[in-house]
This record gives structure tokens, C-alpha cells and sequence, in this order.
């Protein structure tokens, strides 16, 4: 099962709108995720852009303090 379609649609369109300026970028992210059994699998470099684009796309943390629950926030985990 792919954690792609529990990823926060918020972030999946954020992701979508980055494709244009960084499509190498966004097709890895994309297959690292695919490829990910457990949230933690993902690569930090990818968790760390997820992130990022979460807080852009206005996703409100229950534990802003936490990098890996931001992370399983955002898989709605």
C-alpha cells in the first residue's frame, strides 16, 4: 500500500504546483514515498520538504515541536 494516498491533500497539491519548477525533485519525492512501508522509511530529505510544504499549505501541527509527528500528521497517522 502506497502512503502516497494518505498524504494530506493540502501537501499532495503543494507538491503538484513545485512539479513545473522542480519535476526531478517532486518524481523522487513521489517514488520515495511510494516505496515506504512506514512513514518513518522516508527519506529525511523528503520528510523535510513534505514539512515544509505542509506549513506553507497551512496545516496546523497538534505537536509543532516534533519532527516525526508532524510527519505522521501529515500521513494521518
Amino acid at each position: 500500500m502506497s502512503l502516497l494516498k494518505e498524504l494530506d491533500p493540502r501537501v499532495r497539491k503543494a507538491m503538484e504546483d513545485d512539479k513545473k519548477n522542480y519535476p526531478t525533485m517532486v518524481k523522487y519525492m513521489i517514488e520515495d514515498i511510494q516505496g515506504a512501508f512506514l512513514v518513518s522509511d522516508i527519506k529525511v530529505s523528503t520528510a523535510t520538504n513534505l514539512l515544509s510544504y505542509a506549513e506553507t499549505g497551512g496545516v496546523v501541527f497538534n505537536n509543532p515541536n516534533s519532527f516525526l509527528l508532524k510527519l505522521y500528521q501529515i500521513f494521518d497517522r
